[in-house]
């Protein structure tokens, strides 16, 4: 239909994997990944949700910023809380652009512990 005619918007993580190392139980930033967005030939506004159990928002804080076609944003989880359990966690980024189709991509947070967790008392 023409209200799509700017084309579909593709965003390809590189890698699609962050890690996160919570150590003795203090707030962490994840690493970086870069964020290949293509497809749209209009400026691209990147989001990103962490859905626990389809219903619960996840306590993440996402660093994103918007691009144009073939432009690359960084991507990182900031401040995770020190509570977060071990485990990965996905994390779906969508891309909004002028006139395009919605894109998604899943970035997986894997979080793991260090530290006190550990220790016998």
């Amino acid at each position: 239909s023409s209200s799509f005619s700017g084309g579909t918007v593709t965003i390809t993580p590189s890698p699609s994997t962050i890690k996160a190392v919570i150590i003795e139980g203090l707030p962490a930033n994840s690493e970086t990944t870069k964020l290949t967005v293509s497809g749209c030939d209009s400026a691209v506004a990147l989001s990103a949700e962490y859905i626990d159990g389809a219903t619960n928002r996840g306590n993440f804080n996402f660093s994103l910023n918007p691009v144009g076609n073939g432009g690359v944003s960084n991507f990182s989880v900031k401040n995770i809380p020190g509570t977060t359990l071990a485990g990965t966690y996905q994390i779906t980024v969508t891309g909004n652009g002028t006139s395009c189709v919605v894109g998604e991509a899943t970035v997986n947070l894997k979080v793991e512990r260090v530290g006190s967790d550990w220790e016998e008392f």
